[in-house]
């Protein structure tokens, strides 16, 4: 049951059909399905201790905690009410992931229900613009530039969370890779029917939303995807040309990407910096960016650092780190993470004892290689059968006297090293592509986030690791995770500092 209300959740989270149709907003649909949620959910809560060790939850809840600290720290105690609104939503979404999906068909239903969000998207967003319903809600008209040079140009977008044409556009990177998961090399038309057209779809969906950050974010997945068969060199020189093709057929909708085209976003990432200066250990608090600033940040990393200052986007930035280093470890599982059999182990000493009880059972002092050949003639054959039965038997004996798991089982946890070195590098490009897109986008608390980190805790599940294998796939992340704070932080004020010369 709770892991139909998480369906069920998301589905009506994304499609948001209180804004499709109004006279619903006032029955909280979202509310009370998250409330059933939650109540389904108590019995498996209190199972589930993996799911508590996992180091995002924690994180999470000081995420948590932060957020509340950044509210008390103004002395404004009705917006911690404001920021659990605003952010238990998000966090409902990766609790009931990491609760209720636990199993790989589990997994797949909520892959699948993200790709079909998208292609509805996608279809009803197409078929409006086809149709020239220029009154829809999925289509947004853009005006860019000034005087002269000022023209507009018509970009698809969807409804609730993915009502931004940027936002939409982030949505169909991320669900991109979840798509090429039912490839199979040996069945052509269901690569076709369920891959490749798919695909093709969503690309075309991305180049219809016009949105620059989507552009960067496929360059980038190109790059990686190319770099596992060329050098990365050359990948990246491929990469430049797809950016430049691109461009040229009309992917940003006419508009160039450089600094200079760019100016309002890093002028509000510089009042972000001067936010967290005046609060840098709490923020300003949740959700209120936009009060200090014409808009709201452009950037998930800023929109942190400003509203919930350097402890929260510590907490923020360690989550995503730990989970990238998780993925980039699970993607490199070896072919057999197991333990080699008893059997295969004691090969070596089974030969020999066979070559001791052929040696015995003709004399003692007959070497191997003076042993009769059973071709040459049938009655050494039948000579040499009661020996060769009796190490056959005692072979058997020691292999099943050990602690190794059946064959069978044996090739089950293949199978699931398998798919989790699949799902994870599939993971793993998803969850590149929304980084790479929320340099240019204020998504810090967007549903799509922690459903890629949910998904990510599941998957370390599947693994039946120690809890000692868990901790050593992302250690070093507290040294990784200062060295990407200060990273991130530098490199927005060298530009914010710098914008002049950058721009000439």
């Amino acid at each position: 049951m709770g892991f139909f209300f998480l369906i069920l959740y998301l589905a009506v989270s994304y499609l948001s059909p209180a804004q499709i149709y109004p006279e619903l907003a006032q029955y909280r649909i979202v509310l009370w399905i998250a409330i059933a949620a939650g109540l389904a959910s108590v019995p498996s809560l209190l199972r589930q201790m993996k799911f508590w060790n996992a180091p995002q939850t924690k994180l999470l809840l000081g995420l948590v905690g932060a957020l509340i600290l950044s509210e008390v720290s103004r002395f404004w105690f009705g917006g911690i009410v404001f920021a659990l609104e605003g952010f238990m939503p998000v966090l409902v979404v990766f609790f009931l992931i990491c609760i209720h999906v636990d199993s790989w068909n589990r997994l797949s239903i909520l892959a699948i229900l993200m790709a079909t969000i998208a292609l509805f998207f996608l279809g009803h967003a197409v078929w409006d613009l086809e149709t020239g319903n220029l009154s829809s809600p999925y289509l947004f008209d853009m005006h860019w530039g000034s005087g002269q040079s000022r023209f507009s140009f018509l970009r698809i977008r969807a409804v609730g969370y993915l009502a931004d044409p940027n936002d939409l556009a982030q949505f169909l990177i991320v669900v991109l890779p979840l798509v090429a998961l039912p490839w199979n090399k040996t069945k052509k038309l269901r690569n076709l029917l369920f891959v490749i057209l798919p695909s093709a779809f969503i690309v075309y969906g991305i180049y219809l939303t016009h949105s620059r950050g989507a552009i960067l974010a496929l360059v980038v997945l190109a790059v990686l995807v190319a770099s596992r068969w060329i050098p990365l060199a050359v990948s990246g020189g491929m990469g430049a040309l797809l950016f430049a093709g691109m461009m040229a057929l009309g992917f940003s909708g006419g508009r160039d990407i450089s600094l200079s085209s760019g100016a309002d976003r890093i002028e509000l990432w510089g009042i972000g910096l001067e936010m967290l200066r005046s609060s840098p250990l709490w923020g300003i608090g949740y959700g209120q960016f936009s009060n200090h600033a014409p808009m709201t940040a452009h950037n998930s990393y800023v929109l942190c650092l400003a509203e919930v200052g350097a402890i929260g986007y510590t907490l923020w930035l360690a989550a995503i780190v730990i989970t990238m280093l998780q993925l980039n470890s699970m993607a490199a599982v070896p072919q057999s993470s197991s333990k080699v059999t008893n059997l295969e182990a004691s090969a070596p000493d089974l030969t020999t004892l066979q070559t001791f009880t052929l040696a015995s059972a003709g004399g003692s002092d007959s070497p191997p290689s003076e042993l009769p050949e059973a071709q040459e003639d049938n009655e050494e054959r039948a000579h040499w059968a009661p020996a060769l039965a009796t190490v056959q038997t005692f072979d058997l004996e020691i292999a099943g006297s050990n602690d190794s798991p059946p064959p069978e089982d044996s090739a089950a946890q293949r199978d699931d090293e398998e798919r989790v070195r699949r799902w994870a590098k599939v993971l793993r490009m998803s969850f590149l592509g929304f980084l790479v897109t929320a340099w240019f986008l204020s998504r810090t608390y967007t549903i799509t986030l922690y459903v890629l980190l949910g998904m990510t805790v599941v998957l370390t599940t599947f693994l039946k690791e120690s809890p000692e294998e868990s901790q050593e796939r992302c250690r070093n992340w507290i040294p990784i995770t200062a060295g990407a704070e200060f990273f991130t932080i530098v490199a927005i004020y060298l530009i914010v500092r710098f914008q002049d010369l950058f721009m000439n």
